[in-house]
């Protein structure tokens, strides 16, 4: 299954039917990905869609015919005490991530951008397999297609930690307990939620 956030809906390319799933569609050659976009940018009522086929991957390579895809890759960092680093960027609490170099692999990225948006060096991949999020966004008339693929980390020497403000970034926490990622979880992106239960934290 692929899930793809478009502004506050989830769309799911699925192999089969989802209970909690407001509309539901049945692929077809020809699907017209355009229009569906346009009424889930726009729709309010639809929280999740779902398009049915055997082929999620075939539909996948469809649907992204209609964008621009940007790559991008981050990490979930964790220090010897086993808490979460988040950084707080345009109002809202998010993980370190940014966009992948040409030549670039994802995991280079990742670590990458971890180190520059917050001053980490010391860093560990804990798996080299990554997750993967979807989402979409319009730029200078453009669909764009964002694929993040996200990397578990441990973090070693953290001590000289730095948000980068030129990237929005005005604070970087360590979250300690349930309760304080509770709260931070009110106010951040449905794929980070999602990120974070992949990562199981």
């Amino acid at each position: 299954m692929y899930k793809v956030y478009i502004n506050h809906t989830e769309l799911r390319l699925t192999n089969k039917k989802n209970s909690d799933a407001n509309q539901q569609l049945n692929y077809y050659e020809d699907f017209d990905w355009t229009t569906l976009y346009q009424q889930l940018k726009s729709n309010d009522r639809y929280v999740c869609c779902e398009v049915i086929d055997g082929d999620v991957d075939e539909m996948f390579s469809s649907f992204s015919k209609v964008f621009t895809l940007i790559e991008a890759a981050g990490g979930v960092v964790r220090n010897s005490k086993g808490e979460l680093l988040m950084i707080h960027r345009l109002s809202k609490w998010d993980l370190p991530k940014g966009k992948i170099e040409q030549g670039e692999s994802p995991i280079n990225a990742a670590l990458r951008e971890v180190e520059e948006e917050c001053g980490i060096s010391d860093l560990t991949i804990k798996d080299t397999t990554p997750y993967k999020t979807f989402h979409t966004y319009e730029l200078n008339g453009n669909y764009i297609l964002k694929i993040t693929y996200w990397f578990r980390m441990t973090a070693g020497r953290y001590s000289d930690m730095k948000p980068q403000t030129e990237e929005g970034i005005d604070k970087l926490t360590w979250v300690t307990n349930a309760e304080d990622l509770n709260r931070k979880m009110k106010n951040t992106f449905q794929n980070i939620r999602d990120v974070l239960e992949w990562a199981q934290i």
